[in-house]
Parts: structure tokens; C-alpha cells; sequence
């Protein structure tokens, strides 16, 4: 939150302001601004949510081309990237 008041000082006075605008941005609300939160508030959605954009990122979680993303799925997309993933019964 100091970096951002230091960062927004000339532009935003009022720190209730920038209160609300850390606020909407810190999704998890762990009091810090992540890599995965910061991009999620800059991108121009208009541009990154497009149909082409949304096929592209569901055939690369549907590894199996079965029309669906199961667990099973999101396992075997971490293990290609050299991570684990366990699955928990419900």
C-alpha cells in the first residue's frame, strides 16, 4: 500500500480513493498486490477475453479434446509444466 501511495501520489489525493482502488485490486485480500492480481488490472479485457482467446486457453486445458476440462485435465496441464497436483475426492 505504500508503493502505491508513493507511486500515485501526484495523481490521487484522497486516500480513501486510493484505499478503494487497492482494495478492488488485491483480489485474495492478503494486504499485497500478486504478479496474477496486478496483470488481471491492467489488461484490457475487451482485447484479452475474445472468442478466439477463450477457445485457445480451453483446448489447452481439454487434453483430452472430450469437450470438457476435468480434474484429470488440470493435473496433466501442471505435470507438463514440472508441477504437481493432487486431486481431492469430495
Amino acid at each position: 500500500m505504500n508503493e502505491m501511495k508513493e507511486a500515485f501520489s501526484s495523481e490521487i489525493k484522497d486516500e480513501l480513493e486510493l484505499n478503494a482502488l487497492f482494495n478492488k485490486i488485491d483480489f485474495n485480500e492478503d494486504g499485497e498486490i500478486n504478479y496474477s492480481e496486478f496483470l488481471a488490472a491492467c489488461i484490457d479485457k475487451n482485447k484479452a477475453v475474445t472468442e478466439d482467446n477463450l477457445q485457445f486457453a480451453f483446448h489447452h486445458f481439454d487434453v483430452d479434446n472430450s469437450g470438457f476440462i476435468t480434474a484429470e485435465n488440470l493435473q496433466e496441464v501442471f505435470r507438463r509444466q514440472g508441477k504437481m497436483m493432487a486431486l481431492k475426492s469430495v
